[in-house]
């Protein structure tokens, strides 16, 4: 049995404009009595038909013993992380997501219970045990973006929303008389515009690896956000993976009690495990 999260799960981020639309029925005069009950009811079932649509969806796939699981690109798909079965000479796809920890996790667990055989990517190695404490790593910090289009998207925030205020600049000086709500709806738009671009400008992810093991912040904003802190004694692999049609990235950690990854931008991703690598090769002979 294999739990799945339907896309169309991103519907329901129009439950708020769908709300807001059924609302405005019963603020207006009907030009038919029972119009307002009429457009309640149609968007009340539209909204139902997305929930339902959102939720876990539940399928049932046969693996006989023996059959084979393989870690795959998912090149047409928007999960660039996916797993697809091979047995009785048919080929189709099992697990798809855009975290790589959960799909590798997934497919770990229904390769044991299946008695299937998991050929995961070049850079999986099984559980080899911690690094000796004479062979910590030694201390390093990495600090980097989210994903790669984060800058831009915050420039595309932040000339946004001087267009809007320049336009409404403008609008000011070609009327003689401006309501209230001409006036507050720019403002507002100009104002998260800002607040967004402020927001992507500075979020950044801190990774700090050691012989303490490894620690990740989510910093911006506000006070630092911690996301993972795994002790060197638990700690077996760092992986930085990906797909090269696919700019985002994640850390992949592994764990004694599994898999985790966090998303960071493609060369945060690389020069931490990279660094981890040649920390614990080097026995953590001096800092970098």
């Amino acid at each position: 049995m294999i739990e799945q999260r339907s896309l169309a799960e991103l519907c329901l981020l129009s439950l708020v404009p769908l709300a807001v639309i059924a609302s405005l029925a019963w603020f207006c005069e009907p030009t038919w009595s029972g119009g307002r009950a009429l457009v309640s009811a149609s968007y009340g079932l539209i909204v139902l038909l997305l929930l339902r649509l959102g939720l876990l969806r539940q399928r049932t796939v046969r693996i006989a013993a023996g059959s084979t699981l393989t870690w795959e690109a998912g090149i047409e798909s928007d999960d660039p992380y996916a797993v697809h079965l091979h047995q009785g000479g048919s080929h189709a796809l099992l697990l798809e997501g855009d975290d790589p920890a959960r799909v590798l996790a997934d497919a770990r667990r229904i390769a044991s219970a299946a008695g299937a055989l998991l050929i995961g990517p070049e850079w999986l190695v099984e559980r080899q045990g911690a690094p000796a404490e004479s062979n910590a790593p030694a201390a390093s910090s990495e600090e980097g973006l989210l994903w790669p289009a984060q800058l831009r998207t915050s420039r595309t925030a932040l000339f946004g929303g001087l267009f809007v205020l320049v336009v409404f600049v403008g609008s000011i000086r070609a009327e003689s008389e401006l309501s209230l709500l001409a006036a507050t709806l720019p403002l507002l738009t100009v104002v998260l515009a800002f607040a967004l671009a402020a927001v992507l400008g500075k979020m950044r992810i801190c990774i700090h690896s050691g012989p303490d093991g490894l620690r990740a912040e989510r910093r911006g904003l506000g006070a630092p956000r911690p996301l993972l802190s795994v002790p060197l004694k638990s700690l077996r692999a760092v992986h930085a993976v990906g797909h090269p049609n696919y700019p985002e990235r994640h850390l992949l950690v592994e764990t004694d009690a599994g898999l985790v990854s966090l998303q960071c931008a493609e060369t945060t991703a690389r020069r931490v495990a990279r660094l981890w690598t040649i920390n614990t090769r080097r026995g953590g002979l001096g800092a970098t």
